[in-house]
């Protein structure tokens, strides 16, 4: 799991770098990993990273406002390296306008309701994952 809240952000201010260049590092990595899987011969299916509707926590670096447009530019920078043959589901469309997080999706800061249920088999439909 990269909690790229964090340590994007992190990484970004320690290395003196931008968070675009530190943020294409970690997905180059992590699709490393994902390619290792699909050489062991299964299906992959990524998930997106969700957006947080507040800060909370002792650890925290970067503004909502900052920590969200860096799950949002991981998304796309990820999406847009990705295989065909790799499946990405992303709901971020349905959690965040204008950087205005919806929290009606959301049972704490970090983690969504069974609300989000029927957009997220709408999408996995839609990718045929799994039928209708």
């Amino acid at each position: 799991m990269i909690d790229c809240r964090r340590h994007l952000i992190k990484q970004s201010l320690l290395q003196k770098r931008t968070i675009v260049e530190i943020t294409e590092e970690c997905v180059k990595r992590y699709l490393q990993v994902i390619q290792e899987i699909i050489t062991m011969k299964y299906r992959v299916l990524i998930w997106n990273v969700i957006v947080n509707v507040r800060l909370s926590g002792t650890k925290i670096i970067g503004t909502l406002r900052e920590r969200n447009e860096t799950i949002l530019l991981f998304n796309s920078i990820l999406k847009s390296f990705l295989p065909k043959e790799i499946y990405f589901i992303d709901i971020c469309d349905v959690l965040i306008k204008n950087f205005s997080v919806k929290k009606q999706y959301y049972k704490d800061n970090n983690h969504l309701c069974q609300k989000m249920m029927p957009i997220v088999i709408e999408r996995l439909e839609n990718a045929r994952i799994i039928k209708k």
